[in-house]
């Protein structure tokens, strides 16, 4: 799962998740994505001195299937104030913008080029005005100027509803939408399937339930990817609902671990992940990525994980033998993130079976991982955390890193 990191917008989100859960939250050590990150700097995190990248080389890998990509964006920018908008180039195409309301949205006008577009609403511990903006069905009006727009993700302060959706409609090349905080109603997800390039929907502690999957399930052109970022209300109907959405590709269920979160002001309970979760990945057949990070489940239902996995997402989670007699069918898997504590020796035994591209192992760092991590023939990026000295020799003979 591709990590996204900012340094200014982590500090947003720690005074965002301190107004919402009244403590301040702790660091996590990875970013999922912007919303994710809110919700792991609560829900569970590792303490890592440093973390070690070997990145690819240049050359692609050819056994991963990838769905055609657009050319790469370049980094984001970022800025908090008028002159800040005013001092970046007109053609900017990857923008995070602090904007404390709606009124502030004019400046993104001159960015007719804008590809990306990141909203947050708190800009130097200013008050946001997105909370008491919710009722105006005009609050994003100003985003249908933007027409070369991919993705969007709306403030969290927000409360997003069915009006501030159709607001985007008028976008052609939409394809991802993030938003959190909200309870989904199904008139929600009849909104976001009206979008009409929409791919992939990303959701961060919203309540959303069986109604609004199945609404989601009707849509003309199926969603690609699904994201569920701590998100209370799936139950059995949720995931049998889930299950319909039949043309999903990439799919990631994060923090279901009994725990709570709260959405809308209201505090609800998070699940966990059990038979009906994983009756409903393995009902989905064009699945290929699944993140499973910060969220608990029996590793026996790991063995029900469907066989055409390209890339899993275990998070921090311990390699056990069930574990481990679960990963060895998948054949196709190429990108795999796990590990946590002393499970070195499973580890590098269930490495041996597997023909990955990339791994990011959490664990101990123990030579017998390195010596199974060199041992793969396609790997092209490893990513370790150091805790403790440890001699890097045996990565030199690693073919590909």
């Amino acid at each position: 799962m591709k990590a996204m990191r900012n340094a200014a917008e982590e500090r947003l989100l720690d005074a965002a998740m301190a107004e919402v859960f009244g403590r301040e939250p702790v660091r996590a050590h990875r970013a999922l994505h912007r919303y994710l990150a809110a919700a792991l700097l609560l829900l569970g995190v590792g303490v890592v001195a440093l973390t070690l990248w070997l990145p690819r080389d240049d050359r692609a890998p050819a056994t991963m299937q990838q769905p055609a990509q657009e050319p790469p964006l370049p980094d984001e920018v970022s800025a908090e104030d008028e002159a800040g908008f005013a001092a970046l180039p007109a053609d900017t195409v990857n923008l995070v913008a602090w904007l404390s309301g709606p009124e502030q949205m004019r400046w993104l006008l001159r960015f007719r080029g804008l590809r990306r577009l990141v909203v947050l609403g708190m800009p130097s511990g200013a008050a946001s005005q997105w909370a008491g903006a919710s009722a105006q069905d005009t609050a994003l009006a100003p985003l249908r100027a933007l027409t070369a727009l991919e993705e969007v993700q709306l403030p969290f302060d927000l409360v997003v509803r069915p009006e501030h959706i159709a607001a985007l409609r008028e976008l052609g090349s939409l394809r991802t939408l993030a938003f959190g905080n909200v309870v989904a109603s199904p008139e929600l997800a009849d909104a976001v399937v009206a979008l009409p390039a929409l791919q992939e929907l990303r959701l961060t502690m919203v309540a959303a339930g069986a109604p609004f999957f199945a609404r989601l399930a009707r849509a003309g052109r199926p969603l690609r990817g699904l994201e569920l970022n701590a998100c209370p209300g799936l139950d059995a109907d949720a995931w049998h609902a889930i299950a319909a959405l039949s043309g999903l590709r990439r799919l990631v269920v994060t923090c279901q671990h009994e725990g709570t979160t709260r959405v809308a002001g209201a505090t609800h309970k998070l699940g966990t992940l059990g038979d009906e979760a994983f009756a409903a990945f393995a009902a989905l057949p064009d699945l290929r990525e699944l993140g499973l990070d910060e969220s608990s489940f029996d590793d026996r239902m790991l063995l029900r994980l469907p066989k055409g996995l390209q890339l899993l997402d275990l998070g921090d989670r311990p390699m056990g033998a069930l574990a481990a007699d679960a990963l060895r069918p998948l054949a196709a898997l190429r990108d795999l993130t796990f590990g946590c504590g002393l499970d070195a020796a499973v580890a590098a035994e269930v490495l041996g079976a597997l023909h990955l591209q990339r791994l990011d192992y959490r664990g101990w760092l123990q030579p017998e991982v390195l010596r199974a991590v060199a041992a793969q023939p396609g790997l092209v990026e490893f990513a370790a955390r150091l805790r403790a000295p440890i001699d890097l020799a045996p990565l030199a003979t690693a073919p590909r890193l």
